[in-house]
């Protein structure tokens, strides 16, 4: 009976889990209030660190918006905002507490160019940092997996493509799913891109015990260390994931590099694998 007693007497000084508010206004270049803008909360900690926590809401005719979660999350966030025709801004917060924030639109700019032997394939921005010390007071970002709607391009039967409203006096991380690879442009007009000649990885994998396939696992293919002579393509390769078949085959089109390939572990990592360079 006093164990019980202690117990509940005890709970009753626990705090409950108050909710979390991020709510603020964007605003235009020159200061005004930006009625239905799209913003999006986004937080994608380091891999295995936390959980990834997107939110997507609009202004009201005020300029105003709000996102609530259930409960605080200890990690950075970044809340980004667009409207077409005025331009796109960003600020970096905290999900520990409610917090008032302010977006402050930049300046648009336009990206466009042509992506050599590209057509008709999709293009997303995944970053953007200023170009110089002085040139904004934004900090840089940098998004992993989510790429919200207005960061998304695709080129045309020609590969021309064109991202609108975007900050001037900025650097972009241009990313291409296939062959995964990264551009860092300045946010301008009539770039030309080519994409570095590519090979194909083809893989297996099986139990070292038995040898015997190991079905539907993810595969991770980072790209080593990019040495002197390589310094001249014009696109960075990029990490990327694939899954293995019901029998244990994989394979992935990657621009010509040095990758180390490893098998990912999951829940208990009952499988393991040492990295190798292919």
């Amino acid at each position: 009976m006093l164990h019980w007693l202690a117990l509940i007497f005890a709970q009753s000084f626990i705090a409950p889990v108050e909710p979390v508010a991020i709510a603020g206004e964007v605003l235009s270049p020159e200061g005004i209030p930006v009625p239905f803008a799209q913003v999006v909360l986004v937080s994608e900690p380091p891999f295995g660190v936390g959980e990834t926590f997107i939110l997507q809401t609009q202004c009201n005719e005020k300029g105003l918006f709000r996102f609530q979660i259930k409960r605080p999350l200890d990690s950075p966030a970044f809340v980004i905002a667009f409207q077409k025709g005025y331009g796109l801004g960003w600020v970096k917060t905290l999900l520990t507490a409610s917090t008032q924030c302010t977006v402050r639109l930049n300046r648009p700019a336009t990206l466009s160019g042509i992506l050599h032997s590209f057509p008709c394939k999709p293009l997303t921005i995944k970053g953007l940092r200023p170009m110089g010390f002085f040139s904004s007071h934004y900090e840089p970002f940098q998004l992993r997996d989510f790429v919200p709607d207005f960061l998304r391009a695709q080129t045309d039967a020609d590969g021309n493509f064109s991202f609108s409203d975007l900050p001037d006096n900025c650097i972009a991380v241009l990313e291409i799913s296939d062959p995964p690879c990264q551009f860092e442009v300045p946010v301008t007009e009539g770039l030309e891109l080519k994409i570095p000649p590519t090979g194909l990885i083809v893989g297996k994998v099986v139990r070292r015990n038995d040898g015997n396939p190991l079905s539907n696992v993810e595969i991770v293919l980072k790209p080593t260390v990019i040495s002197a002579e390589k310094l001249s393509l014009t696109a960075s390769p990029v990490k990327i994931r694939t899954v293995a078949d019901a029998n244990g085959q994989f394979h992935a089109r990657v621009p010509e590099w040095d990758w180390l390939v490893w098998l990912l572990p999951k829940g208990d990592a009952e499988w393991v694998s040492v990295p190798q360079v292919v």
